[in-house]
């Protein structure tokens, strides 16, 4: 699913902000797993521990079949966490903000 993630992250060009700040939160209804990867300009501001926790909340929300409940706990949790560690004004947004639904093969 990681590696899934990771080809998707290149074919939508999130790298292509200036600070590379580009997140994908990915979510396999049908396997219930949920994978957060942020681009290199946030993987210090989204510690490890922050983004399991995320995860972890979408999963369990997956899990019991709330799959609205989960993708606002993970959108809710990321602008915590980088709330949290935010250093300035927000800057503008490079990517659009757009839900991707593909069916499974």
């Amino acid at each position: 699913m990681r590696q899934y993630a990771q080809s998707l992250f290149l074919d939508r060009e999130l790298f292509a902000t200036r600070g590379h700040t580009g997140v994908l939160l990915l979510v396999s209804m049908f396997e219930r797993q949920v994978v957060l990867l942020p681009d290199r300009g946030l993987e210090e501001r989204l510690s490890g521990d922050a983004s399991k926790e995320i995860v972890r909340r979408m999963t369990a929300a997956l899990a019991a079949g709330r799959v609205g409940s989960a993708l606002e706990d993970g959108l809710a949790g990321l602008e915590n966490a980088l709330a949290a560690s935010a250093t300035g004004p927000c800057p503008e947004n490079e990517l659009p903000d757009t839900i991707v639904e593909e069916e499974g093969a």
